[in-house]
């Protein structure tokens, strides 16, 4: 059954400006895309399945793919329109292909098939803290054995609050794009009622109760952080 929240809501409606969010670079999709591209040329030596876990139109996902040794991909998210343009987009990538429409924690509970990476950008930080524990153990169990869970999200430097994280990412906003006020201030509703960061100590502490092997952070640019939890 499909699920909608308050974000899928958000990304469905203002999808257009969230693309100039990335051509902007303003969240460092550029430095995370890098990084995910490395990092399937030295961990991955196999032809593997991938989850993308809040794929949104998979614009940036498709391209990176398109020459990858991938088996299967499964893009979910709960923004149906969006939905619908990554199918579009990943038509250029040759392998067996799944989308879900659903609501992210929901959709990970209920795969049927374990994969090779569960790949999540800029999606864990609109879940409680609570789902966010689930989530991850959720995805423990539904990785093959030696797979890995790749999160790239927003993270709380030390002692820093999450307004003033909300501060931060609204300055780095304002410096990378160029918006009126009224703009800026409607670009940072939908983070001040829905973005909850963790301290990348937290994620640390999760991996080490859940069991993973190794957590390493590949890439930290303050705001955002790739992440790998390895099973």
């Amino acid at each position: 059954m499909k699920e909608t929240n308050d974000a899928s809501l958000y990304f469905d409606a203002n999808w257009k400006r969230y693309q100039s969010t990335l051509a902007g670079n303003s969240l460092y999709h550029k430095e995370m895309g890098e990084a995910l591209n490395q990092f399937l040329d030295t961990h991955v030596k196999h032809d593997f399945s991938l989850v993308d876990v809040g794929c949104g139109d998979s614009s940036t996902m498709a391209p990176l793919l398109r020459h990858k040794k991938i088996k299967h991909y499964v893009g979910i998210d709960a923004a149906p329109n969006v939905l619908t343009l990554a199918e579009k987009q990943m038509a250029v990538v040759d392998c067996e292909k799944s989308f879900i429409c659903d609501d992210m924690c929901a959709a990970i509970s209920d795969l049927t098939s374990k994969a090779d990476i569960i790949f999540t950008s800029y999606a864990v930080h609109h879940l409680s803290y609570e789902r966010k524990i689930q989530f991850i153990k959720d995805c423990h169990y539904q990785l093959n054995s030696s797979g890995y869970l790749v999160m790239v999200d927003g993270v709380l430097d030390v002692n820093q609050t999450r307004d003033q994280w909300l501060d931060a990412l609204e300055h780095r906003l304002n410096a990378t794009q160029t918006m009126t006020p009224d703009e800026l201030q409607f670009r940072m509703q939908h983070p001040r009622a829905d973005d909850h960061p963790e301290s990348i100590e937290t994620f640390r502490r999760v991996a080490s109760e859940q069991g993973w092997k190794q957590f390493e952070v590949l890439v930290n640019k303050g705001i955002f952080a790739f992440m790998v939890f390895s099973k």
